[in-house]
This record gives C-alpha cells, structure tokens and sequence, in this order.
C-alpha cells in the first residue's frame, strides 16, 4: 500500500470514529486528536506538526511567478507524516456553523452534560477558497522536494451548504459533492487566481454523531488526494 493510500484509509478512519466522540471544537481540536489518531496506528515513523518551509524553496527553487505564491511568507504545513524515506502532507480546514445544543462530554473520567457552543465561521467564498489554496500548496511542496509523495487537503464541517455547492461569486471556489472540478480558477477582485496541476472531484462523507441527538449528521468531511 502506498503512504497515500495507507494515509487516505486511516483519517477515513479517524472520522469514522467521531461517531461516538462527537464533533471537533475548533481546527487545532481536530490537529491535535488526528496526529493522535495516526500515532496509535503506528503506520508511521515520525508525526510532525506546524512544519516549517521557507518561502524561498518554493518561491525562488521553483522559479515560481510573483502570483503562483498565494501566501504571504513561509508555509505552515499542518501534519507531515513520515515513514521510510517518503514523506506525506495533511491541511485542515474546519468551518462551522453556529451550534447551540446539548451534549455529553467525557471529562476527566465523568460523563458532563455539556451546552455546545460552537461558533459561526461565515465567508463562505473565502472559505473555500483557502481550501483550494491548500490543495496548491501540497501541489507544490510535492514538486519541489523529491521525497514527499503527496497529501491529503481535508475540509471538515457540519454545514451542508459546503457539500451542496453555491452559485454565483463563489462557483469558482466550488466543493460540491460528486462534482469534478477543473484546474483553473478565476481571479477576481478579492483573490488571486488558481491553477492546480490537475483536476479533482470532491467527494464527502457523513458522519452521524450519537452524543447530539438533535443534530444526529453533524459532521461532514471531504478528502482531496494529491498525488
């Protein structure tokens, strides 16, 4: 099995696990319990987090033009997984919606009833579109350092109006379930263009979440392979 592959089935794993653990607090929540998750499974030599690549490896290395950069200095790459020589790259993205409701929580070995309060992280067009720029940015750590052989962009969420797909300023940005989505992505007023090395369908997957009954499928989350 490739790191990949090895990679792709174990996070689908992890979310497949949330079923019982509920939904994620925030994005550093969901760094921190997935680079658990991939310790335990002991597929991998080395987990690493908040890994450092200057700007100038991929800026001047790759010969890249001022407007191919979509970032403002160094990459910050969320989990870089490790195993032999091969290396893998994972970018998170968790946006939500407003969530007020109860729940149960395990804390410090007693089950708490919990008031959940999530909050709301609107911009959706932006949103989406820091998506696609982190699909870029494996894109382009993979062709610049022999060893990494891809990586997994995963957006998470408990609002269906990712999945379903927009219209309008946003459809560029797409993440619509099923959907194949072409290589280039227009500029306009607010963001730079994008143009990735292929295409990619987005494809998401529910997970239902038994400690919210009111909220029985409230999590959503979509993998994009780089490879």
């Amino acid at each position: 099995m490739t790191l990949i592959a090895q990679l792709k089935q174990d996070v689908d794993a992890f979310f497949q696990s949330r079923a019982e653990l509920g939904l994620f607090w925030n994005e550093r929540d969901l760094q921190t319990q997935l680079c658990i998750f991939l310790n335990r499974s002991k597929h991998y030599d080395h987990i690493l987090t908040e890994y450092h690549v200057p700007r100038a490896a991929i800026v001047d290395d790759l010969k890249l033009e001022e407007d191919e950069y979509l970032w403002n200095d160094v990459l910050q790459l969320d989990i870089v997984v490790q195993k032999g020589d091969d290396y893998a790259v994972i970018e998170l993205k968790h946006k939500t919606q407003s969530v007020q409701a109860g729940v149960k929580v395990n804390c410090f070995g007693e089950t708490i009833n919990h008031a959940i309060s999530l909050a709301g992280h609107g911009a959706y067009n932006d949103n989406t579109y820091k998506f696609w720029c982190d699909v870029k940015r494996i894109e382009l750590v993979k062709r610049r350092f022999d060893k990494v052989v891809g990586g997994l962009a995963i957006f998470v969420t408990n609002d269906k109006a990712y999945k379903n797909g927009r219209t309008g300023a946003s459809a560029g940005y797409n993440m619509e379930h099923g959907k194949a989505h072409p290589r280039c992505r227009p500029t306009n007023d607010s963001y730079k263009g994008i143009t990735t090395d292929a295409d990619y369908q987005t494809n998401w997957q529910d997970i239902a979440i038994t400690t919210n009954p009111a909220s029985p499928d409230a999590l959503y989350y979509c993998v994009v392979e780089v490879a």
